[in-house]
């Protein structure tokens, strides 16, 4: 089955993940979303724990890969955010 959306190409549905395209950028839900996260945060924790049991054949691009979401997902937090919106009130000023 397919749903047809506003510029009438047709996207496939009844998978594990439901989305829209607009203007080639997907929109996923705020569930969706927040449900890709954790299945992410899972890998990076399984990763980490492969990386330490030296079971990665690159531990070091491994090691980056944890590092760079843990950063990501840091950045997303409200305090992050908050204190980034303090600091370019102050920069405006």
């Amino acid at each position: 089955m397919a749903t047809v959306c506003d510029d009438q190409r047709a996207l496939p549905t009844g998978g594990a993940l439901s989305f829209t395209e607009s203007a080639g950028v997907l929109l996923f839900t705020q569930e969706e979303r927040e449900m890709l996260k954790h299945q992410v945060d899972g890998g990076v924790v399984i990763v980490a724990a492969a990386n330490v049991l030296g079971l990665i054949p690159w531990p070091s691009l491994a090691g980056l890969a944890t590092f760079v979401w843990t950063i990501i997902r840091i950045y997303e937090t409200k305090t992050w955010q908050s204190i980034l919106g303090w600091i370019r009130r102050k920069v405006r000023v």
